[in-house]
């Protein structure tokens, strides 16, 4: 396997000098500071959350050196381009897919149940992290776009406080008072944030001090037999939905909830299909940015379809409902024999999986594997970060942990 290699810098031109004081405006360094600082003085409990959250994460530990990814003039625009192209396309992808009197297959066959939670909806995608990682040339490839639970908004500014990036370079995460801001921009003041036990994760809990310091009211609401009476007790602006695709799961509920016309944040339909790592089968197929892989939705019918896809140690088997990096196989780690059992074993079970060509982690210098996360809110990129993990799946619930990303000077 080819080495990944960085993309070269550019030369550092009148547009790159222009570009770097525009990301340093952009940014309000200095703001961002502030910000976090006024919060640790005054929010003694937001203090202990983040000592309790992530004191044991190994970058952020107080024995180890904070590790950070560095990326060029050149790679950030790159990766900022391909951000907003894609999540334009997304957004026009999903308005059009509501509007259609037939869905695709694999949207009526996991998601007919509550398909009249979008009908003519015009909501399309708030917010959305997208994780990368890249091809052998080192070009930028989507591994995932998370338009329904899109965590480490908060947590990746935390890091970068922690890791005193701006001593390196200049911090690329989010400003770390955005996210509480803009669902309170959104949601109003009164905020019910709607999750299943599963993700419910410490990030929450920061959100919640700072919708507080802000001048608003969260209450985290778990999805049970409870949930419903519990939002019309708490009497909410707005609802904020922290949930993946197999909500569908909580169909009956989801409905009745539905019922109570409640602004939200994310939309049914950015829950449900663009929440659907299906959905990157039809991007690809209208992608001109080269950044979305190879996709496919497995065949439940077809085996040798299926196998004959693409090459098996090309090949990345995912469910198409699922997050926190579960039931990820790669072809590459299989005999033959036992990829063809594998796929025939998925296309006899009740989930609906996805073919995907397999895109390749950079490493750090102790060998770790890495990726970059970008997050968008409504077209618009508003910060950076990376993650770290032994494990091929970077992911936090894998053991995975955040590290920061800066513009290198």
């Amino acid at each position: 396997m080819k080495k990944f290699v960085p993309s070269p810098p550019l030369p550092q031109t009148k547009e790159v000098q222009l570009l770097k004081k525009d990301l340093v405006e952009s940014n309000n360094l200095e703001e961002n500071k502030q910000e976090v600082n006024q919060e640790i003085k005054e929010n003694t409990e937001l203090i202990k959350t983040i000592l309790n959250s992530y004191s044991s994460q190994p970058n952020l530990s107080k024995n180890s050196k904070p590790t950070y990814f560095a990326l060029s003039s050149f790679q950030l625009t790159e990766l900022k381009q391909i951000s907003k192209k894609v999540f334009k396309l997304a957004n026009e992808t999903l308005l059009d897919l509501v509007k259609q009197k037939e869905f695709k297959p694999w949207i009526e066959s996991r998601y007919g149940k509550v398909k009249s939670l979008w009908e003519n909806g015009q909501a399309g995608i708030n917010l959305m992290r997208i994780d990368f990682a890249w091809d052998q040339e080192g070009n930028f490839k989507i591994l995932e776009l998370n338009t329904a639970s899109h965590s480490g908004w908060i947590k990746s500014g935390l890091v970068e406080q922690k890791s005193t990036t701006d001593k390196i370079g200049t911090p690329l995460a989010p400003k770390p008072l955005f996210y509480a801001k803009y669902v309170l921009e959104k949601l109003g003041t009164k905020i019910a944030i709607m999750v299943k036990g599963i993700e419910y994760n410490k990030e929450l809990d920061l959100l919640l001090v700072q919708l507080k310091d802000l001048g608003g009211e969260g209450r985290i609401i778990i999805l049970s037999e409870n949930a419903v009476q519990d939002v019309i007790n708490f009497a909410p602006t707005g609802l904020f939905w922290r949930c993946h695709a197999a909500l569908v799961e909580h169909s009956e509920l989801v409905l009745e909830l539905a019922k109570l016309k409640l602004p939200q944040i994310s939309s049914f339909e950015s829950l449900f299909i663009s929440g659907d790592k299906s959905f990157l089968a039809t991007l690809w197929e209208k992608d001109t940015t080269g950044a979305i892989p190879k996709t496919c939705s497995l065949s439940k019918s077809d085996l040798i379809k299926n196998l004959s896809w693409l090459e098996k140690n090309r090949t990345v088997l995912k469910p198409g409902d699922l997050a926190r990096g579960e039931k990820i196989f790669f072809g590459k780690n299989f005999a033959e024999k036992d990829w063809k059992e594998k796929i025939r074993e998925v296309m006899n079970s009740s989930e609906e999986w996805i073919l995907q060509e397999l895109c390749h982690l950079s490493r750090t210098k102790d060998g770790k594997h890495q990726d970059i996360i970008v997050f968008l809110a409504d077209g618009e990129v508003r910060g950076i970060s990376s993650r770290v993990s032994d494990n091929e799946v970077v992911n936090v619930a894998k053991g995975g942990y955040a590290q920061a990303v800066v513009l290198s000077e």
